[in-house]
């Protein structure tokens, strides 16, 4: 009973999480810290993944849902786990990825900060399409570094 409560329990954080990263996001609107914190606790717990989310008070929907899809890529480039710190200070946001090996597919990660360039994707790697639109909706220029141990990427 417990395993199939906490697969359900999964089941919803990932769908919070889509609904976020994946849905509208009209310009103003605005999201709460705690149905963010919520979502990303619930969706890491147990998990090698991790999140420390450090951006509080009134967040851009648009914004989040960018960072969400970043998230997302930051957990493709971290197929054994790893960390990533997402700050928000004044307008700007950055997070930052760190593992003991970054798994950086360059075209992909090219493709953030550069939107023309677009290799062929994967279906498991829509989100890295999304970001530069979602950052085009925000009214943001993502700047990208990578390494073999972090990524950062700046909004």
């Amino acid at each position: 009973m417990d395993l199939i409560a906490e697969s359900v329990e999964n089941a919803n954080a990932r769908i919070r999480f889509f609904r976020i990263a994946f849905g509208a996001a009209q310009p103003g609107q605005v999201i709460a810290p705690a149905e963010v914190t919520g979502t990303l606790h619930d969706l890491t717990q147990g998990g090698r993944f991790k999140v420390d989310w450090q951006a509080s008070g009134t967040l851009q929907r648009q914004h989040v849902k960018l960072a969400f899809l970043l998230l997302q890529c930051f957990e493709s480039a971290m197929p054994r786990g790893g960390h990533v710190t997402v700050r928000l200070v004044g307008e700007e946001w950055a997070m930052t990825g760190e593992a003991e090996t970054l798994a950086i597919n360059p075209d992909l990660w090219t493709m953030l900060a550069v939107p023309v360039a677009q290799p062929n994707l994967e279906a498991s790697d829509v989100h890295f399409a999304l970001v530069p639109l979602a950052a085009e909706m925000a009214g943001r220029r993502l700047i990208v570094e990578t390494s073999e141990q972090i990524a950062r990427v700046r909004f």
